[in-house]
């Protein structure tokens, strides 16, 4: 009898094992699922940013600056949306010139960064402004949508502007 209650318990806990063998291995699996399905959009949104900046260079090495698209399309007064990399630039390359970055709008407050440009978050009420400027341009549609619950001027992905630039 104490053979069997032994056996017994080797069996169960082999079969335990083996249980959570199979749902560690299930849940490697789909695990990697979604980190392959996230790489590849990872990688295509790097692919258009890595565009994006190569074109906004050949403007710049041929002596263009956004602010000529900004002035030919009547834009004096704009937000930024987004304070990430391409964001940063923009306001760095408009610095100087007559269009005037009213403010920013990110997820994120950047504090140490934008000292003279006041930021908001897009769920704060936005001051009207002549045009936004989106620089997360992998998540645009997404973000004129949210903006455009606010403010009735016209919502540009970054990516539009450079484009603008190079066809002008």
């Amino acid at each position: 009898c104490f053979l069997k209650m032994t056996i017994r318990k080797m069996i169960w806990k082999i079969l335990k094992i083996i249980i959570y063998l199979v749902l560690i291995i299930i849940a490697a699996f789909r695990f990697g699922l979604i980190v392959g399905k996230n790489k590849d959009k990872t990688i295509n949104k790097y692919k258009k940013y890595y565009m994006l900046a190569m074109s906004w260079m050949d403007l710049a090495e041929n002596g263009f600056v956004l602010d000529k698209y900004f002035e030919r399309n009547g834009f004096k007064h704009i937000a930024v949306y987004g304070g990430r990399d391409m964001g940063r630039h923009l306001i760095k390359q408009l610095k100087g010139t007559e269009i005037m970055v009213d403010y920013m709008i990110d997820r994120t407050i950047y504090l140490d960064q934008f000292e003279t440009i006041p930021v908001y978050q897009p769920d704060d009420k936005l001051p009207v402004v002549d045009a936004v400027i989106v620089t997360p341009i992998w998540d645009y549609s997404k973000i004129r949508e949210e903006v455009s619950r606010q403010l009735s001027c016209p919502i540009i992905s970054l990516e539009d502007v450079v484009m603008g630039g190079l066809n002008a």
